[in-house]
C-alpha cells in the first residue's frame, strides 16, 4: 500500500483528485491532501509519503520549491507535477529534480490517472531488486567486520568494561558511529521458517536484508548492524550530520522506511521480516537493556508475521521490563541450559524438546540425589521460572498449581517424571502465551471500532487508524480482517451506509449537510458512494 499526497491550492482540483482516487480500489492508495505547499512541509514531517501529486505553481511556495525539501525528507518519493501552463521554464525545471512526471491539467483525469498508474507500477518494480543478494555476498566484511561483531556481542552481553569500551578505536573497526552520541536500536527477525532455517542460510538472509536496509537508509542515515546468536539483526542507527534531522525526524524517517523494507524483503528475499524499534535515545552503556527489550517484544508477538512495534505497544511490560533488568547471569549456568533463553524467546518448541532430550539422556540414569543431576535440573527449571517472570506468566492458574514442581526436584518420584513436567510446563507456557497473544489482537481490533464509530467523519485512513494502535498499517489490516471477517474499508462502508440511512431518515436534514457531517468533500461524492452500495441515490432511498 503506496501513499499519495495531492497538492493543489484550487479547491475545487484538490477535492476533485481526491474523489478521483478514493474511488478507485485497484491502485489500493492511502491519500492525503494539502491546500498550499507549507501545509504538505507537515504531512512530510509525520508520514512518509511515496508518491507527491503536486501543483507547480502556488503561493508562497511553488511546487519546485516543495520537491526540494522533500528530497531531504523522503529521497525515494516519486513526484509528478500537474499545472495548467505549457511554459518551457516551468518545464525545464521540472525536468531537472530527475525521477519526475509532468502533467497538464488540461489533459483531463485520465492521463492524471494513468501517471499515477504508471508511477505505482514502477515503485512495484523497484521492489524487486535480485541484485541485492549478490551485493550481500560481495559485502560480507573481512577481519575488522569480525571484530566489530565481537564488540558488539560484547556490548549487548555486558561484558565489556567502561575503560575498555573507550580504548576501542572505531575508526580501526570501522564503525562509521559517533561514540558520544546515542543511537536508534532497531531489531529485525525473519518470521514463518526462521527457526527451521540451518545457520548459514540465517546469515545470508541478514546479509541481504542488512543490503536492503543499506539500500533505504544511505542518503540520510547511517548504521552498524549486527547478528545475535544467528536470530536477530540489530541496527546501530545515527543521523547523518549533513541531513541535520531532529530526533522525531530520525524516528518518522526510519519507521516509515521500516514498512518500505518489509516489502522489498518480501518480494527479494521471499521471507516475511518482522521489526522492533526503540522511540527513545539508546546511550551506549544501556545497549545491553534495550536489546534485550526488543527481544522481549519480538517474543511478544512471536506468532505473527511482519509487523513493525515499539515499546509503546506494551508500557506495561516496558515498566515491568525495566523495573526488573538486571545484568545477564547467563554464564551461571551450562551451555545446554543457556540455550533455552533463545529457544523461548524465538518460541522454537521443537528445540527445547530436543535439549530436554538431551539433558534427560545424561541424567536419567543417575540417582535422585546426585548432586551433578539436580544442579543440571535447577539450570533449566530456573531458566523456565526467569521468563515465566519475565514475561508475566506466573500468575496464570497452570502454573500457580504447579510451580513448587518446577522449584522442588524432590518432588518427583524419578527424572523421566521430572523431564516429563518440563515438558509440560513448556507446553503450557506457549499455550498460555498465545491466549495472551489472542486477547491483545482482540483489544486493538475492539480500540479501532470504537475509534471509527466516533470518528466517522475524521480521517479513518489506514495509516491514521495504525497510529491509533501504534502499529503498522499493513499488520492492523491483516489483523482485522482475521477477527472480523471484512477488510476495515468494508466495516468502515458499512458503518456509513447504516448512519447515512439513518439521517436520511430525518427529513428536516438536507442531503448536503449529512454530506458533509459524514466526512465527504461533496454532496456528489456522497451520492457516489450511497448509490454504488445500495443501487440507491440518497433522494431515492428517502423517497422509498
Amino acid at each position: 500500500m503506496y501513499k499519495l499526497l495531492i497538492v493543489d491550492d484550487e479547491k475545487l482540483i484538490l477535492d476533485g483528485l481526491t474523489d478521483l482516487f478514493m474511488e478507485d480500489e485497484l491502485l489500493n492508495l492511502t491519500i492525503f491532501k494539502a491546500s498550499s505547499a507549507i501545509e504538505a512541509l507537515t504531512i512530510f514531517e509525520q508520514k512518509k509519503i511515496d508518491i507527491l501529486l503536486t501543483d507547480i505553481r502556488m503561493p508562497k511556495m511553488s511546487g519546485l520549491e516543495l520537491v526540494e525539501q522533500l528530497k531531504g525528507r523522503w529521497p525515494e518519493c516519486r513526484v509528478i507535477f500537474l499545472t495548467g501552463y505549457h511554459e518551457f521554464d516551468y518545464i525545464y525545471q521540472a525536468i531537472q529534480q530527475g525521477q519526475v512526471k509532468y502533467v497538464l491539467k488540461t489533459e483531463g483525469d485520465a492521463k492524471i490517472f494513468a501517471a499515477v498508474q504508471e508511477t505505482v507500477d514502477e515503485l512495484e518494480a523497484s521492489l524487486k531488486m535480485e541484485s541485492l543478494l549478490k551485493k550481500a555476498i560481495l559485502l560480507r566484511r573481512q577481519q575488522s567486520a569480525y571484530h566489530r561483531s565481537l564488540f558488539f556481542a560484547d556490548l549487548m552481553e555486558e561484558v565489556i568494561s567502561s575503560e575498555q569500551f573507550r580504548k576501542h578505536s572505531f575508526d580501526e573497526l570501522e564503525i562509521p558511529l559517533d561514540v558520544h552520541n546515542p543511537l536508534l536500536l532497531v531489531a529485525a527477525r525473519i518470521d514463518n521458517d526462521g527457526a527451521r532455517m540451518k545457520g548459514y542460510e540465517r546469515d545470508r538472509i541478514f546479509s541481504s536484508l542488512t543490503s536492503i536496509c543499506d539500500r533505504y537508509f544511505a542518503p540520510l542515515i547511517r548504521f552498524v548492524d549486527f547478528v545475535d546468536n544467528r536470530t536477530y539483526l540489530f541496527l546501530f542507527i545515527q543521523a547523518l550530520e549533513s541531513s541535520h534531522m531532529s530526533w522525531e525526524r530520525l524516528n518518522t524517517f526510519v519507521h516509515g522506511s521500516l514498512e518500505t523494507i518489509q516489502r522489498t524483503a518480501n518480494q527479494t528475499l521471499g521471507l516475511p521480516i518482522s521489526f522492533a524499534m526503540m522511540n527513545h535515545p539508546t546511550e551506549w552503556d544501556l545497549i545491553a537493556k534495550d536489546s534485550s527489550l526488543l527481544k522481549a517484544l519480538l517474543f511478544q508477538y512471536n506468532n505473527e508475521k511482519q509487523i513493525i512495534i515499539t515499546e509503546k505497544n506494551d508500557i506495561d511490560m516496558l515498566k515491568t521490563f525495566q523495573d526488573t533488568h538486571m545484568k545477564s547471569i547467563t554464564a551461571v549456568f551450562h551451555k545446554k541450559a543457556e540455550r533455552l533463553d533463545i529457544y523461548l524467546e524465538t518460541g522454537k518448541k521443537d528445540e527445547i524438546f530436543r535439549l530436554f532430550t538431551e539433558l534427560e539422556a545424561i541424567i536419567k540414569h543417575c540417582e535422585m540425589n546426585d548432586s551433578q543431576s539436580i544442579e543440571l535440573y535447577y539450570s533449566v527449571s530456573f531458566r523456565l521460572l526467569v521468563n515465566l517472570n519475565k514475561y508475566r506468566l506466573q500468575d496464570s492458574m497452570y502454573y500457580k498449581e504447579n510451580i513448587r514442581y518446577l522449584t522442588q526436584s524432590n518432588v518427583h518420584s524419578s527424572w523421566d517424571s521430572a523431564i516429563k513436567f518440563l515438558r509440560e510446563m513448556v507446553r503450557g507456557f506457549f499455550e498460555v502465551q498465545s491466549d495472551k497473544a489472542f486477547k491483545i489482537k482482540g483489544d486493538v481490533v475492539g480500540k479501532i471500532k470504537l475509534y471509527i464509530a466516533e470518528h466517522l467523519a475524521d480521517d479513518l485512513s489506514l495509516t491514521n487508524l495504525a497510529d491509533q494502535v501504534y502499529l503498522n498499517p499493513e499488520y492492523l489490516s491483516r489483523l482485522f480482517k482475521q477477527s472480523e471477517g471484512m477488510t476495515i474499508t468494508e466495516y468502515i462502508t458499512e458503518l456509513k451506509i447504516r448512519k447515512a440511512k439513518e439521517l436520511l431518515s430525518q427529513p428536516e436534514l438536507y442531503i448536503q449537510d449529512i454530506a458533509k457531517s459524514m466526512g465527504f468533500s461533496t454532496a456528489g461524492y456522497f451520492t457516489r458512494f450511497f448509490k454504488k452500495e445500495t443501487d440507491l441515490t440518497p433522494q431515492e432511498f428517502r423517497t422509498k
